[in-house]
């Protein structure tokens, strides 16, 4: 299998959708309800926890919201962290070796996902 996707499903898609497309240097498609953010290799959807409900999924109720951790791949992981630190986010941990020695950072999402920063492989 292939990953080709990820949703992140959230209480206020507008705010989510502009950290993102900060952090990602990406453009988004979408509006209040559903947006979507084309980056390479996937897509990442943001889409309001009423209308997943409303799709007669899953219960959205216990999704998001520092369930899980995404990692992103930054070839200059310094310049990536003084990027990531003028946008504020709510928490930023600095660049740091991992127990294996590999450096990277860390820092959440307004709804609090942790969201890892590694170096290339």
């Amino acid at each position: 299998m292939e990953l080709v996707g990820l949703c992140l499903i959230t209480d206020n898609v507008p705010a989510l959708a502009s950290f993102y497309k900060k952090v990602l240097e990406v453009e988004s498609e979408g509006d209040d309800i559903y947006t979507v953010l084309k980056t390479r290799g996937t897509i990442i959807s943001i889409y309001s926890r009423k209308a997943m409900e409303s799709l007669n999924r899953f219960p959205a109720r216990n999704t998001g919201y520092n369930n899980f951790v995404m990692a992103f791949r930054a070839s200059d992981l310094d310049a990536e962290y003084k990027r990531i630190k003028k946008l504020n986010p709510n928490s930023l941990k600095p660049p740091a070796a991992d127990p294996v020695g590999n450096l990277s950072f860390s820092f959440t999402d307004p709804d609090g996902n942790i969201i890892d920063v590694v170096p290339p492989m």
